[in-house]
């Protein structure tokens, strides 16, 4: 139950959340070992390991970044998890994965407060 708080949107990873899974996963960030005081100053290694549905899960994906560019943040979360979050829905939608949540849309009229008249209502079906 932990693993899957990480992909909320309190979570630390929740640029790894998937629309129609639930998301188990971790984040890990660590120095890169070397230089006078042991660590090379602002060089990391991030990762993000991830499982879906997270319940049943049918797929594990491993991102690791070595020296990952830190003007986007160089936590897992912040790195890792969006290269999860993209290989994830291809691999969902190639291996046919069936969503473990439902379509928050599905079944709903959709429709937008402009200039379109009453009856160009869209219906979203799952």
């Amino acid at each position: 139950t932990a693993l899957k708080t990480v992909t909320g949107k309190d979570g630390t990873a929740p640029k790894a959340s998937l629309e129609h899974y639930t998301v188990a996963g971790k984040t890990g960030t660590a120095q890169v070992p070397g230089g006078p005081s042991g660590y090379v100053p602002h060089q990391y290694i991030s990762s993000f390991v991830g499982f879906f549905p997270a319940d049943d899960p049918a797929i594990c994906i491993s991102i690791l970044l070595e020296e990952p560019d830190t003007k986007k943040g160089y936590y897992g979360g912040q790195t890792a998890a969006p290269y999860f979050k993209a290989i994830a829905e291809e691999v969902a939608n190639y291996l046919k994965i069936k969503p473990d949540r439902d379509d928050p849309l599905a079944g709903t009229m959709v429709a937008t407060t402009n200039n379109i008249p009453a009856n160009a209502v869209a219906v979203r079906n799952p």
